[in-house]
């Protein structure tokens, strides 16, 4: 199972992947972004940022007028990639929190059985429920703002906040298992310094545990009603519903009775009390609240499973580079168990044994006006780099029998795209002369609506699918079978097509400071054979991932002078400042900021702006303990990283750190990351013999308190002979193994 980890750790990350980790001299600084084109990738990457709200929430389009509506699960799972390759780990979390909890939270009762176990097409943007106030019956909210009758003039100053006081507010409980956001009328007086401190708990005493707190500034907060939004989790880690949420909120830096938290001086059963330096005190009377919770569902339960694996493999990258702090760790232990029916629900459903290839009903291909039944190329390269990534992750887990059916399903799949979407092609050498080559094919229909003739026939393309194996960076590419279909994609003629466009190539003529340059762009309308292929041309386009992945070819391979053609032609045709959709016609855009296309152009010239960065393993080992390691990851040379906590166990024995060159280290020690892989191995002492008959038990005893408490006397010899064991021990095993 380490082999396993270690060999896929050992392949660097999706740009560090493509590029090697080191470059000769005279490589170095071949290409590079332009200015213009930085300003493009750090304008589009901060509308990434600014789309995604406190829960996670991040819409596919933030256009006017885009058709594009809710939040796409596939697009938002480039996004997540995106931030993994730019470090905003936090990002990412926030967003894959929102996702796995709203699918868990529309599959409570809300769906048929069959699909709970799956991520949806499209997820509208929630609404904010409101479920519950006590400053006024009858009336909701909206027409309590809108009344003058109903400020804080004439609402009771109830709590006076500042200094040590804190206000505490019950609020509901009947089988509510999140609030999101809570209104509360507050005032100042005077110009109070500081924040605005809130938490909110479920439960009270030692069963309350808070779901988080806000701040807010105080001076730029306005007297009247005042929205805390709390990005919780939606509801995949809460089981609580008998217990009430509880608010508190202070001012510790405020002059006391500065802030006035108002309500009504009658009560409707919600515990009010005031804490201060002289303990906790009920009052006469309920601090205004208006609580409200999220109401979400799905806009299309589409059955999109080239989605549903793009999801579970960027759940993936973020647990091989999320940090090793316990937050971190805690949600992915946490969210595993989502993510593995994820990984099975459509192996499990939609798996055909004749093709040995999953079948995906719902395919949105560029040159098409309807979603595709179809045995395609990315869904299952897709589906393939998934389970390659999970497998070891469930290893780790502890869960051998998910890692066992994954590695089979990962073995027929890869046979199946081997038999059946790769295909023979013809195209001409460096010479003109006709070449038969193994290149990959774009799709077989399952069923065509269409015209059922077409029912079960291959398609060569071309098409981004064709070149999506070069997207996931998947671990079973042929690179020679990948450098034909690319050689093949630019050579492929349109034929039967009233176009006047008869190749791949198309030929964008564009001038920038008086200079003409020409860009022999792929475009996606390009039809093998019309006969076996009903596709329709809709026109011709430059789709954006289409160019990314071409891009992070031409990386792979060197091809720096086509790299420089794409970076110009990117950077000069984009009036708009952000990575658009896809290029039309001529150089007009579509749907700039588009979530999926534009992170995909992310990350393709992540490949140009991150080419130099090395990253080194961070390696953990159990020696023979039991129990669940911390996963291998992968850091960037020179960066910072904290060492785990340790949920290994050893009969018998007590824990005393993390073992590396001969040293002892306990969890929480920070490390920068060396220029060389690092491995880390848990060291356990033996537990002194429980004998209080004999001072040499005694003195035993003594010792390994002392050092299983963590003062680690004698460490380094003790060190040594542990790892001195499992070197043999590891030599031994490699002996018989070879």
């Amino acid at each position: 199972m380490k082999k396993i980890i270690t060999f896929f750790l050992s392949l660097l990350f999706i740009f560090t992947l493509i590029l090697p980790a080191t470059v000769s001299a005279e490589e170095e600084d071949v290409v590079s972004i332009s200015e213009k084109g930085e300003a493009i990738y750090e304008k589009s990457y901060e509308s990434m940022i600014q789309r995604t709200d406190e829960r996670g929430y991040a819409p596919t389009s933030i256009m006017p007028g885009s058709s594009y509506a809710g939040m796409f699960v596939r697009d938002s799972s480039i996004q997540l990639m995106s931030h993994i390759i730019n470090g905003d780990l936090d990002y990412a979390k926030r967003i894959l929190n929102f996702m796995i909890g709203a699918h868990l939270a529309v599959n409570d009762g809300l769906l048929p059985e069959e699909d709970a176990h799956r991520v949806y097409h499209v997820l509208r943007a929630y609404t904010d429920d409101y479920i519950g106030n006590n400053y006024l019956n009858n009336i909701n909210l909206y027409e309590a703002f809108n009344n003058e009758e109903y400020n804080t003039d004439n609402q009771p100053a109830l709590i006076m906040l500042g200094g040590e006081t804190v206000g505490r507010q019950e609020m509901l409980s009947h089988n509510i298992d999140e609030i999101t956001a809570v209104d509360i009328l507050i005032s100042k007086v005077g110009n109070p310094e500081g924040q605005l401190v809130a938490n909110l708990y479920k439960g009270e005493g030692e069963n309350a545990r808070k779901m988080q707190t806000k701040y807010l500034d105080l001076s730029t907060l306005e007297s009247g009603w005042v929205t805390l939004k709390f990005n919780q989790p939606i509801c995949y880690d809460l089981n609580m519903l008998a217990e009430s949420f509880y608010l508190e909120i202070s001012a510790p830096d405020a002059v006391p009775g500065s802030i006035i938290w108002h309500g009504s001086t009658q009560e409707q059963g919600w515990q009010t009390s005031i804490i201060n330096e002289y303990g906790s005190q009920q009052i006469t009377g309920e601090a205004a609240f208006n609580a409200r919770v999220s109401n979400l569902a799905p806009l299309s339960t589409y059955h999109q499973v080239d989605g549903n694996y793009m999801f579970v493999n960027s759940w993936a990258l973020y647990v091989q580079k999320a940090p090793l702090t316990e937050e971190h760790q805690t949600f992915i232990n946490e969210t595993y168990e989502f993510i593995r029916r994820c990984t099975n629900f459509y192996l499990d459903n939609y798996f055909d044994n004749d093709y040995n290839l999953l079948n995906n009903p719902n395919l949105e291909h560029s040159r098409q006006g309807y979603y595709l039944d179809t045995y395609d190329l990315i869904t299952n390269v897709y589906a393939s780099e998934a389970l390659h990534k999970m497998i070891p992750i469930a290893e780790d887990m502890g869960d051998a029998v998910s890692a066992e059916k994954w590695q089979s399903f990962l073995d027929l799949i890869n046979k199946g795209i081997e038999d059946n979407l790769i295909t023979d092609y013809e195209i001409k050498d460096e010479q003109g002369n006709p070449k038969t080559v193994k290149i990959y094919g774009e799709l077989i229909y399952k069923t065509f609506a269409a015209n059922s003739k077409y029912d079960g026939k291959f398609t060569v393309g071309f098409s981004w699918v064709n070149l999506s194996p070069i997207g996931c960076d998947w671990y079973y590419m042929d690179d020679e079978i990948m450098e034909n279909t690319y050689t093949a994609y630019k050579q492929a003629v349109q034929v039967g097509q009233s176009t006047p466009y008869t190749n791949a190539l198309f030929d964008y003529a564009y001038t920038v400071d008086g200079t003409e340059y020409h860009y022999n762009a792929l475009t996606f309308v390009v039809n093998i054979d019309p006969e076996s292929d009903p596709t329709k041309v809709s026109g011709i386009s430059v789709i954006s991932k289409g160019f990314a992945w071409e891009l992070m070819w031409c990386m792979k391979q060197h091809d720096y002078e086509r790299v420089r053609e794409m970076e110009n032609f990117a950077a000069t045709n984009n009036v708009s400042g952000y990575y658009p959709e896809s290029w039309w016609g001529g150089v007009s855009t579509s749907d700039v900021a588009n979530q999926e296309h534009a992170n995909w152009l992310i990350v393709g010239f992540s490949t140009i702006k991150f080419q130099n960065d090395v990253y080194k393993n961070i390696c953990f080992e159990r020696d023979d303990a039991t129990g669940i390691l911390p996963t291998d990851k992968l850091y960037k040379q020179g960066s910072k990283f904290v060492l785990p906590k340790c949920d290994l166990e050893k009969s018998g024995y007590t824990f005393a750190g993390w073992s590396y060159k001969d040293n002892l280290y306990s969890p929480g020690t920070e490390f920068i990351v060396e220029d060389e892989d690092m491995t880390f191995t848990a060291v356990f002492n033996k537990n002194a013999e429980e004998d209080p008959k004999t001072e040499n038990n005694k003195r035993k005893t003594v010792l390994a308190l002392i050092i299983g408490g963590g003062v680690l006397i004698g460490a380094a010899v003790i060190v040594a002979v542990a790892v001195g064991i499992k070197k043999r021990k590891k030599s031994e095993s490699k002996g018989s193994a070879e």
